[in-house]
């Protein structure tokens, strides 16, 4: 059977000019309704996700809208509490971060969901956290929801897990960070190889942490590929694409940009490209 967000959706929608309100708290309940399957499987086909997504942006867009209204903020307060289900908002929370930084009444109740989506799903949302890690402005709030997390799982050896998982993407972070602002032409991270055909490539140093944490890339999903939900709490990696073995040697594109182009192979023993730009 396929499920639609269509039909009685224009009639909720429309309900935003007049009652912000009674719209938020009619998503949230066609929202909950819509995520139960995800309750036995999280990874749903194409066109219930599809659904989900059709509710989720204009409710967010409500969220958002009226952030300062105690009533609205108090709903999703409400759902977060007892009707989310983590696996739906997975791919959302690129949308949802730069929410967490605002002075507005709804920034700490985006920071308990922020918190809830990392303890559910490190793997797949840490990779959106951590580039708010390293502005000075967002550094605190950023430590405050990963160290959140990791008080808010009671049992030790899943809290140690997570703490790793926690770690190890935060050393690929800065592993990126690195090798996009370092200089093409820095002899310190790469050496230039001339090839025939005027073909140039760059050997990588082990200056490159890329490079030197070779074995903590392993233990962390490739940012490119959309990877598998699995089940909550799951953090044993079983079922994503890990980093595996890097090539060494790399290329720079054409374009204002010029972004470095790195070969990487995938822990599914596929060959991935990978664009790596400023901005």
């Amino acid at each position: 059977m396929t499920c639609t967000c269509e039909g009685k959706d224009k009639d909720l929608f429309l309900l935003l000019k007049t009652n912000p309100l009674a719209a938020a708290r009619k998503g949230f309940v066609k929202l909950e309704l819509l995520s139960q399957p995800y309750l036995k499987q999280p990874c749903q086909p194409l066109e219930r996700q599809e659904a989900i997504q059709r509710l989720i942006f204009p409710l967010i867009d409500v969220i958002f809208r009226f952030d300062g209204d105690k009533d609205v903020v108090n709903a999703f307060r409400g759902y977060i509490a007892s009707g989310m289900v983590p696996a739906v908002w997975v791919n959302i929370v690129g949308h949802l971060m730069s929410h967490c930084f605002t002075r507005s009444i709804l920034a700490p109740v985006i920071r308990t969901m922020i918190v809830k989506l990392i303890i559910a799903y490190p793997y797949h949302v840490l990779h959106t956290v951590l580039m708010y890690k390293f502005s000075e402005n967002h550094l605190h709030v950023v430590n405050t929801l990963l160290e959140e997390a990791e008080r808010r799982v009671s049992e030790k050896t899943a809290r140690t897990r997570l703490h790793d998982i926690i770690e190890n993407m935060t050393l690929a972070h800065v592993a990126y960070i690195q090798f996009v602002a370092a200089k093409i032409s820095d002899a310190r991270f790469f050496k230039k190889r001339q090839l025939s055909g005027n073909k140039v490539q760059y050997e990588m140093t082990d200056k490159l942490s890329l490079v030197s944490s070779s074995d903590v890339l392993r233990h962390v999903p490739l940012p490119i590929i959309e990877q598998k939900v699995g089940t909550p709490g799951d953090y044993s990696g079983q079922g994503l694409v890990m980093w595996d073995a890097v090539e060494q040697v790399c290329t720079q594109a054409d374009g204002l940009s010029a972004p470095k182009v790195l070969m990487t192979k995938g822990s599914d023993g596929r060959l991935y490209k990978t664009i790596w730009k400023v901005g």
